[in-house]
């Protein structure tokens, strides 16, 4: 009986091992950034990035909420957005999906005819969890 007793406490020991926790930090994935050339101050720029998270606190409804950031390098300027609340009633269920992001436009900043521009995004939960961050680009700007 005391064999049956071990044995049993070590196969509920082994099966209590392989389950997995979600992974409460956000992470993204570049999609795709384009076109690959705009005109400055006419052409937008979309970026389409896939996010996962574990406990689904992505997103917020306040419209004061800040949670995905880009980060301009030319001019070290970290441009502030709010994503949506993703799951209704704070509910804390594994989601995942994708963003789009529309620049409507963007500048020559070094005085010349045609400049290069890379983003860097990142997201923060509600838990304050950041995400790792990615990089977008680069994308040619040119004069009209």
């Amino acid at each position: 009986m005391k064999k049956l007793f071990i044995l049993l406490a070590f196969f509920s020991l082994i099966s209590c091992s392989d389950e997995v926790l979600p992974d409460e930090t956000p992470s993204l994935e570049l999609v795709s950034i384009g076109p690959s050339q705009v005109v400055e101050l006419k052409d937008s720029i979309h970026i389409v990035v896939r996010y996962e998270d574990g406990d689904g606190d992505l997103g917020e409804n306040s419209p004061d909420a800040k949670n995905l950031y880009l980060w301009d390098e030319r001019i070290d300027l970290v441009y502030q957005y709010r994503i949506k609340e993703l799951v209704p009633n704070e509910a804390e269920v594994a989601i995942s999906g994708t963003l789009v992001l529309e620049l409507p436009n963007t500048v020559i900043t070094n005085g010349s005819n045609s400049e290069q521009v890379t983003y860097t995004l990142w997201v923060k939960d509600r838990a304050g969890h950041e995400s790792n961050r990615i990089t977008a680009g680069p994308i040619t700007v040119v004069s009209p």
